[in-house]
C-alpha cells in the first residue's frame, strides 16, 4: 500500500512520518538524513505485510521547499532500501527552538495519514483503509511537535526507534 508519509530510520527499524501536505514531512526528513538517520522516503512510502510491516523506498530523492522554489537532492548514499516500522509519528512544525514529542491516539496517525494516502488509490479504497487501521493500531504513535534545530528533530525521531 502506497503511504503520503516520509520515513526515516536504521537498518534495525524506522519511524513513518505522517501528516498532511505542508505539515513538515520534508523537513523533518531532511533534518533526520543530515544528522545521521537513513532515509526511506520524504512524501511517499511503500508499506508491505508483515507484524511490524515492512517500509520500502520508493526514491533516491528528497524535495524541499524554499518559499516558490522546489528543489531535489539525491540521497544515494544515505538510502534505507526497507525497514520494519517501529513507530509513526505526526509532524507539525512550530517556531520554537525545541522539539517535543508525546502520545497520539491510532485515531489520529489515520486521520494524518489516511487523507492522502487513500486518495492517491484506485477503488477499492474501503480496503486500504481497513489495511492503514491496522498498520496504526500495530505500532505506537507520537506527535512531533519540530522545532527549528535540525539535529533537535533528528534525536527526537531517533528517540521514537
Amino acid at each position: 500500500m502506497l503511504a503520503a508519509a516520509g520515513a526515516v530510520g536504521r537498518p534495525t527499524g524506522c519511524v513513518l512520518i505522517a501528516g498532511s501536505s505542508g505539515s513538515g514531512k520534508s523537513t523533518a526528513a531532511a533534518a533526520c538524513l543530515e544528522n545521521g538517520l537513513g532515509y526511506l522516503g520524504d512524501d511517499t512510502c511503500l508499506i508491505g505485510p508483515g507484524e511490524p510491516p515492512t517500509i520500502f523506498s520508493l526514491y533516491d530523492s528528497l524535495q524541499l521547499r524554499d518559499g516558490q522554489t522546489k528543489a531535489t537532492s539525491h540521497v544515494s548514499d544515505r538510502l534505507l532500501l526497507k525497514a520494519r516500522l517501529r513507530a509513526i509519528a505526526i509532524v507539525q512544525i512550530t517556531r520554537e527552538r525545541e522539539t517535543r514529542t508525546g502520545p497520539a491516539t491510532p485515531a489520529a496517525a489515520l486521520a494524518a495519514l489516511a487523507p492522502g494516502s487513500i486518495l492517491q488509490l484506485p477503488a477499492p479504497r474501503r480496503i486500504a483503509f481497513r489495511r492503514m487501521a491496522a498498520i496504526v493500531q500495530s505500532v505506537p504513535c507520537q506527535r512531533l511537535e519540530a522545532g527549528t534545530d535540525p539535529e533537535l528533530i533528528a534525536e527526537a525521531v531517533a528517540g521514537l526507534l
